[in-house]
């Protein structure tokens, strides 16, 4: 099973992480996807997301990936319309690729 996934149960419909429902149906229909790009910088990791330009820090991965989900929605909760629409990107393309270096 995928960490995240939406599941339905009886009469309702359930986000599931890790198995375990979080949220019922209507709140689902607030609920939108982002990506998290987590580096290590010395002893600290950074949490980016690129779809708003909003970073965090936390001394684990998983500690950096919650504090920019933290972000996130305290930005969601604060911002005004025009400052969501101005910087949210709707398309972000995570790749890799092959560099000669030498």
């Amino acid at each position: 099973m995928n960490p995240h996934d939406i599941s339905t149960g009886p009469g309702r419909l359930y986000l599931l992480t890790h198995g375990r429902a979080v949220c019922d149906k209507k709140d689902v229909k607030k609920m939108r996807k982002f990506t998290a790009v987590i580096e290590k910088e010395g002893k600290r990791y950074v949490a980016h997301c690129p779809e708003l330009d909003i970073a965090s820090q936390g001394k684990s991965a998983e500690e950096a990936r919650k504090n920019l989900q933290e972000a996130i929605e305290l930005f969601f909760q604060h911002a005004s319309p025009s400052e969501i629409a101005e910087r949210l990107h709707s398309e972000v393309i995570v790749t890799q690729m092959v560099v000669s270096v030498g």
